[in-house]
C-alpha cells in the first residue's frame, strides 16, 4: 500500500470530533496535517496513555492500573491527560507524566503509545493502528441506570455517532461482574472481547488496612464518617437532593454512637455546582479526584441511583438509598436493576431515611449482600489490576 493509500485509509477510519470541545489547541487543519503525518510516529512498545473523565484527574480504573504496574516495577513508560483548569502536577503521582488534553502533545501520545486506557467515550479520536491497543474499563463496577444503546433515543446523534466509532476501536472492555458483561454486548454497540477481571479501582477496597491509613491521611482517624454522594440530573439542580444534615448527624450518634462527619460528594458533572453554606460538620469533597480512598475511609453510604453503593457494597458496610425523586428519574433515565431488589432501604425523604438508618440490621443486610452479589455475578476480589496487567504483558 502506497503512502497516500495509507493516509486515505486512516481518514476512512472513524476521524471525527463530536461536539465543539473547550479549550480545543488544534484546528481542523492541524488535526488533517496530523493525520496525514500519522503513518511516520512510532508506535512505543512500552507507553500507556491514560484519561481520566476528559482530564479530571488521577482517579478511578486507569489510577489503580498504573499504581500496579509502578508497584510491580514493570518498566511501562505512563502517561496521563490532564485539564489544568480541573487538576495539576500536585494531583498525580511523580512516575506519571502529564499531556495537557486537548493539545498537539495529546494527538501525539496517542499516536506513540501501544496502549490506551480510558474510562469514558474520549471526544478526540485518532484511528488505532496495527499494534496498538485500547483498554475500555468503563466507570460502572454493577450498571444501575440505563445508558449508552438502551437510550439512544434521548442522546445527542452526535454522542451515539462517537459511542459506534468508540466500540469499534476498542480491544478490550473490563466488568466488575456479569451483569455488567452482558451490558457491553448488549447495550455499547460492541461485539468484541470482555474481561471478567473484576474493576482494578475495587481492589483497594479489599484492603484491610487502608481505611484507618486513609482516615489518619484526612485527619479523620477518632471521628466515624458518613458520605453522602449522590448522581446527577439532567437539569444540573441539586433541589432534589434535600438532605437534612443535622438530623442525619443526630441520627447516626444515636444509632451507631461515637462522633460523625459527613461527606459531601457530588458526581464529577455537578463538581462545580454550589452547594451553598454547609454545617461545620458537613466537608465538600465534590473536588478530590479519588472517590474510592472516599469510600474506603467512609464508615456509611448515602446515595440515590449511583452505581457507587456497588462499589461501597464490597465492603459489607451499611448503605442507605435516599431518592426523593424516585419516579421522575425512571422516567428520565430508567433502571437496569430494581432498586426495590437490592440489600439497600430505600427512603423518599428524612423521616424515612431516620428510620432505616435506627432500625438497620447488620445480619439480614449482609444476607441481602451475598444473595445479591450472587445474582448479579460480582467478580471482584481484590487482584483485577494483576489481571489487566497480566493481559497488558501477553500483547
Amino acid at each position: 500500500m502506497s503512502f497516500k493509500e495509507k493516509v486515505k485509509a486512516y481518514l476512512q477510519q472513524g476521524v471525527f470530533f463530536t461536539h465543539v470541545i473547550r479549550h480545543i489547541f488544534f484546528t481542523r487543519k492541524l488535526y488533517k496535517l496530523f493525520i496525514v503525518l500519522l503513518p511516520c510516529i512510532k508506535i512505543r512498545q512500552n507507553r500507556i496513555l491514560c484519561d481520566h473523565f476528559c482530564g479530571s484527574g488521577y482517579g478511578d480504573n486507569p489510577k489503580y492500573i498504573s499504581e500496579k504496574i509502578h508497584e510491580k516495577h514493570l518498566e511501562y513508560e505512563i502517561f496521563f491527560l490532564y485539564d489544568k483548569e480541573k487538576c495539576g502536577r500536585k494531583d498525580f503521582p511523580e512516575f506519571i507524566k502529564l499531556i495537557p488534553i486537548f493539545s498537539f502533545k495529546h494527538l501525539l501520545t496517542l499516536a506513540s503509545s501501544k496502549f490506551w486506557i480510558f474510562d469514558y467515550r474520549p471526544s478526540v479520536h485518532i484511528p488505532k493502528r496495527e499494534g496498538q491497543f485500547y483498554i475500555q474499563t468503563w466507570h460502572a463496577t454493577i450498571g444501575t441506570k440505563k445508558s449508552e444503546k438502551d437510550t439512544e433515543d434521548t442522546l445527542p446523534k452526535a454522542y451515539i455517532k462517537n459511542a459506534i466509532a468508540d466500540s469499534r476501536q476498542i480491544d478490550i472492555c473490563i466488568a466488575g461482574s456479569k451483569q455488567m458483561s452482558d451490558f457491553y454486548k448488549k447495550s455499547f454497540w460492541y461485539n468484541g472481547e470482555v474481561l471478567e477481571s473484576g474493576c482494578p479501582r475495587s481492589d483497594i477496597l479489599f484492603d484491610v488496612m487502608k481505611s484507618a491509613e486513609i482516615k489518619r491521611l484526612f485527619g479523620f482517624e477518632h471521628k466515624k464518617i458518613c458520605m453522602y454522594a449522590p448522581t446527577f440530573r439532567n437539569s444540573h439542580s441539586i433541589e432534589m437532593y434535600g438532605l437534612d444534615f443535622g438530623r442525619l448527624k443526630n441520627i447516626l450518634e444515636a444509632t451507631f454512637s461515637s462522633e460523625w462527619v459527613i461527606l459531601l460528594r457530588l458526581h464529577p458533572n455537578m463538581a462545580n455546582v454550589s452547594v451553598g453554606n454547609l454545617p461545620v460538620f458537613v466537608k465538600n469533597y465534590s473536588w478530590y479526584c479519588d472517590v474510592q480512598e472516599l469510600l474506603v475511609m467512609s464508615d456509611i453510604l448515602i446515595t440515590d441511583y449511583s452505581s457507587i453503593v456497588y462499589d461501597f457494597m464490597l465492603t459489607s458496610r451499611p448503605a442507605f438509598i435516599y431518592a426523593t425523586d424516585f419516579n421522575d428519574y425512571e422516567k428520565e433515565r430508567g433502571f437496569l436493576i430494581n432498586l426495590k431488589e437490592t440489600p439497600f432501604s430505600i427512603a423518599e425523604n428524612n423521616s424515612e431515611l431516620g428510620r432505616n438508618i435506627s432500625e438497620f440490621n447488620a445480619h439480614s443486610y449482609s444476607k441481602s449482600i451475598a444473595a445479591f452479589k450472587n445474582k448479579v455475578g460480582s467478580l471482584d476480589d481484590g487482584h483485577a489490576s494483576e489481571r489487566i496487567i497480566e493481559w497488558i504483558g501477553k500483547r
